[in-house]
């Protein structure tokens, strides 16, 4: 019996190892239980900072978004948005203006195939973060790849090629195929990360925090104490952080990948490709998180050079200034609606002109 019961138990242990150690896995668990009904598959709806730490001054509302709505003529035009997960879930067709349809691509769900409507013209979104625009900008088959253009030919599809990306260090890329990096937070989230769970949770926080002023790694508070924050903002190494230094070399370079990606998707048969780098929390709220240093000016420098190439760009990091605290969320690395609709708003002044 206990053989038996040691085997379960071990089959299982094993389970979830595999489970919490496979991305697309994981992440589907998380916008499964995101999205529930059932209240007690996780606390995490009130902001995925907070969930980190627990500290009741961070705890998000639930609010259900809304958005513009617009009846307006159509203009026979297919909207696509390569996007990450501060568009995710939230936008609709009648959000924008003059446009037929809405095509929103998740780069986790990449690659994602799509075949252009020859009778519409067809415009495309490139979103990212700007802790990500670094090394996303340098890889420019992460974007060509995310979205893979078939063409239509009478009769039958003919399918665009994925490209394949380069896996010459042949050791690192199995490394980060077989163990994902953010395991032991997973296996923590599979475990632990239910409602019933989060009063003994925000205890324990609360008093790591009270006493001994010890958070999770991954969070930093802002100088003013309204902010969680994301530690890889401010870190000065990594280059997710908005201190670490901007090689001029680098600069350039990432352009270059911009014009080269746009050129990639127009000769797919877009009509316009834009892109719109949604800025940090810190970039915006908290600039001199290190007074002692200046931030690299990512977004300001790409918009500069990318409009110096003719390459559109969606600019709301300006906007965002005018009113920043109304912008991001207190105990989430994402934005409020209100920063969503100003987004909204520029991407339809664009579609309109």
């Amino acid at each position: 019996m206990k053989r038996i019961l040691f085997s379960i138990l071990a089959i299982l242990f094993l389970a979830l190892l595999v489970i919490s150690s496979n991305k697309p896995w994981m992440e589907a668990i998380a916008d499964y239980r995101f999205y529930s009904p059932w209240d007690w598959l996780g606390p995490h709806k009130h902001g995925d900072l907070y969930n980190l730490c627990f500290i009741q001054d961070y705890k998000e509302p639930i609010t259900e978004p809304v958005f513009k709505k617009y009846n307006t003529e159509k203009k026979n035009t297919d909207l696509y948005i390569l996007h990450d997960s501060y568009l995710q879930y939230i936008l609709n067709t009648n959000n924008f203006r003059g446009i037929d349809s809405l095509q929103q691509i998740d780069y986790r769900n990449r690659p994602a195939t799509k075949v252009l409507n020859p009778a519409r013209a067809s415009v495309l979104i490139i979103e990212t973060a700007q802790r990500y625009a670094r090394w996303r900008l340098q890889n420019p088959l992460y974007y060509i790849n995310a979205l893979v253009i078939a063409k239509q030919i009478p009769g039958r599809q003919e399918e665009a090629q994925y490209i394949q990306e380069d896996t010459s260090n042949w050791i690192t890329s199995l490394l980060a195929k077989r163990f994902n990096p953010n395991i032991n937070s997973n296996l923590e989230f599979n475990l632990f990360d239910y409602a019933a769970f989060s009063p003994v949770r925000g205890w324990k926080s609360g008093l790591n925090y009270g006493l001994f002023n010890k958070l999770n790694k991954q969070i930093v508070i802002s100088k003013d104490r309204k902010y969680l924050l994301l530690e890889e903002t401010v870190d000065t190494l990594l280059n997710t952080g908005i201190y670490t230094p901007l090689p001029e070399a680098e600069l350039d370079s990432m352009v270059a990948h911009m014009a080269l990606i746009r050129n990639h998707f127009l000769g797919c048969g877009f009509k316009e490709v834009y892109y719109s780098i949604i800025p940090n929390t810190i970039t915006v709220l908290d600039s001199n998180y290190f007074p002692q240093r200046e931030g690299n000016g990512l977004i300001y420098k790409i918009k500069a050079k990318a409009e110096s190439r003719q390459i559109p760009y969606i600019d709301i990091y300006s906007l965002f200034l005018k009113n920043p605290d109304k912008m991001y969320k207190h105990g989430d690395s994402h934005w409020t609606d209100a920063g969503k609709q100003i987004w909204i708003d520029q991407v339809n002044e664009t579609l309109i002109k």
